[in-house]
């Protein structure tokens, strides 16, 4: 079972998102849609789940029914993408709130009860009340992520330890559209090894995010992992720039690097094509990455310098 075409699963989404809006909430519609917009950097919202870049929410339960060997009726999926999509959107405004990064977004606030109602609404279709889904993972995984992130904010700097307990659990919720697949497949007993891939690919999307917005993330006084060594490695008058330029830059290079191949070590042992080729593809990424921006961080480094006679 190869999974479907990932634009058109994403666009079907939006299109039901559209109409749902149009319907019950036009208005709360003409508001969301440039703030979505916005974020996807196109007209098109989709384009933001679909970027090479965005952590795979919405692919992650097509890998593992392609593990599972199954071939779901359209509709299931569709379900599944729209649900993700609006937790998504729910996470992210709260999220910007607690950073201090929402601009006009607090307007768009009342849209938080939109995006939970339909994001626990479509499960709602497919396990009763009493269904294990809820108590086993539901609800633990959507209150842990909530609180792992009130704990990641609280932080003022942050080690390798608390990165992995708090930080790397900012993507946790995407643990429940996956436990959604294996319930309805019958097959729990293999959420715990994609829960443990998920805590790491989630750690790995996290430090790379953090690695690609070193410089906002220090205007805006945002405490990450990447900051946090910067303030414990930096050389004496050292500034976090020039530790960057230095070794910083290449010291979470590596670390990705690693992290990758632990990453794909525990894929092997999931039985998904798709899962591999997505991380062959990042780790192509990485790389390509690296080369760039290694070229302008000499070119910081020799202003540094200059700055400095």
């Amino acid at each position: 079972m190869n999974p479907p075409n990932p634009d058109r699963l994403a666009a079907a989404a939006f299109d039901r998102l559209h109409a749902e809006l149009e319907a019950l909430a036009p208005l709360m519609l003409v508001r969301l849609t440039p703030w979505m917009r916005r974020l996807a950097g196109s007209d098109r919202p989709q384009d933001y789940f679909t970027h090479p870049l965005a952590f795979p929410s919405l692919w992650l339960p097509l890998w593992l029914e392609q593990a599972l060997q199954v071939d779901p009726p359209p509709d299931w999926r569709v379900d599944i993408a729209y649900s993700t999509i609006c937790g998504y959107y729910f996470i992210r405004l709260v999220d910007n709130l607690m950073d201090g990064n929402a601009g006009d977004e607090p307007a768009l606030l009342p849209a938080l009860q939109f995006f939970h109602s339909r994001f626990q609404g479509i499960y709602q279709h497919y396990f009763p009340a009493d269904h294990p889904f809820w108590e086993e993972v539901f609800f633990p995984v959507w209150v842990g992520s909530a609180q792992a992130t009130m704990q990641d904010a609280a932080l003022a700097t942050i080690d390798e330890a608390q990165f992995w307990q708090f930080s790397a659990q900012k993507v946790g919720a995407a643990r429940i559209p996956l436990a959604a697949v294996a319930y309805r497949f019958d097959a729990p007993a293999r959420l715990e090894d994609w829960f443990r891939f998920v805590h790491r690919l989630g750690g790995w999307h996290q430090l790379f995010n953090d690695l690609l917005g070193w410089q906002l993330d220090l205007q805006r006084g945002t405490v990450t992992y990447f900051l946090s060594e910067a303030g414990r490695r930096c050389a004496p008058g050292e500034s976090i720039a020039e530790w960057v330029v230095r070794e910083g830059f290449a010291w979470a290079v590596d670390r990705l690097r690693q992290w990758m191949l632990d990453l794909q070590a525990v894929a092997a042992g999931l039985g998904s094509p798709g899962l591999i080729d997505y991380l062959a593809r990042r780790a192509a990424m990485l790389e390509r990455q690296a080369a760039e921006t290694t070229r302008g961080l000499q070119e910081l480094g020799k202003i540094i310098s200059r700055s400095r006679l």
